[in-house]
Order: structure tokens, then sequence, then C-alpha cells
């Protein structure tokens, strides 16, 4: 009996503080499990502000890609009217190209222009030059010819003189208009150097 009572207590003791034990593990997985609701709670409050914030940042996705392609289709706009003042550059570039070797044609022509009247010029020069010298020759040659008729002329000037004064015609008193005639019988009485004179004027 005492045995039996023993047993009893120690088995109501065991119990006991099976019961204890079990109540104390009860509480704290209350406590886990209340803890794991406001856990949860809490992290279904942040996924709520998640989603919220995911809207929101879709939102903002879609107005940024909209302005993207916005900013593509004008830059593709952009471009084409890029496209289209470089072509028109170009071509005013080649307009100004072809220009400029238009100048460049007339100013290498204006230059050999230049030199060929330069080179005109000079040998204009040189041809004047030699023109003046063929003229100061000429006037030094006609000069001299001058010197030369008037000494020519003095001499004859001179001839003239002497033969007026030493000419036998009027010493003789022979006259030219009696012919031939009168001029041979005259030049009988002449001296044999007379007689040449006579003939060489006849």
């Amino acid at each position: 009996m005492y045995l039996f009572l023993f047993y009893a207590r120690s088995d109501t003791e065991r119990l006991q503080s099976l019961t204890e034990k079990q109540a104390q593990q009860i509480a704290e997985n209350t406590l886990y499990i209340k803890e794991l609701e406001d856990r949860e709670r809490v992290l279904a409050q942040n996924i709520e502000e998640l989603l919220v914030e995911i809207k929101e940042i879709n939102a903002e996705v879609a107005r940024w890609r909209e302005a993207c392609e916005l900013e593509v289709e004008a830059g593709k706009n952009e471009i084409i009217e890029r496209n289209k003042v470089v072509d028109i550059l170009k071509q005013e570039l080649e307009k100004t190209r072809a220009a400029l070797d238009i100048s460049n044609g007339k100013l290498k022509l204006k230059e050999e222009l230049a030199a060929t009247a330069m080179a005109a010029q000079a040998a204009a020069e040189r041809s004047l030059q030699l023109s003046d010298s063929r003229a100061s020759g000429l006037r030094e040659r006609i000069e001299e010819l001058t010197r030369q008729l008037d000494e020519a002329e003095s001499r004859v000037r001179n001839s003239h003189k002497i033969r007026h004064v030493c000419w036998p015609w009027r010493a003789l008193k022979v006259n030219p208009a009696n012919g031939a005639t009168g001029r041979v019988q005259n030049a009988r009485r002449m001296l044999p150097e007379m007689q040449a004179l006579l003939h060489y004027n006849v």
C-alpha cells in the first residue's frame, strides 16, 4: 500500500512536472506563434508597401519608357534632320571646292598672264632699248652722212668756184651754145691739159 502510494505520488509528480514542462513549452510556443504572427503581419504590411512601391515603380518605368521612346523618336528625327543638314553642307562644300578650284584656276591664269605680261614688258623694254640703240646709231650715221654731205657740198661749191675762176671758156670767149663746131675750132688753140678738160666736160 505504501509502495503503491509511493508510486502514485511519483507518477503524479512526474505528470505534474511533465505538465508544467508542457505548459511552459505551450507558453513558449504561444509566444513564438505570436511573434510569428507579428512578424507575418509586419511582412504582410511590408509586402503591401512593396506592392504599392512596385506599382509606383512600374508606373515610373512606364513613364520613363514612354519618355525614352519619345526621346528615341525625337533622336531619330534629329538624326534625319542632321543627315539632311550634313547632305546640304556636303553639297555646299562641293560647291565651295568647285568655286575654289575655279578661283585657283583663274588665279593661276592671272599669274600666267601677269608673268606673260612681265615677259612681254621685259621684251618690249629690251626692244625699246635696242630701238634706242639702233636709233642712236642711225642718228650718229645720219650725222656722219650729213657731215660728209656737208663736206661734199662744200667741196663741190669750192670746186665750182675754182672752175668758174679757172675754166677757160670765158678766157677763150667760147660760147657753149655754138655747139661742137665752136668747141672743136677753139680746142685747136688750147693746151693739151685744157683739151682734156674740154673732152671730159663734153
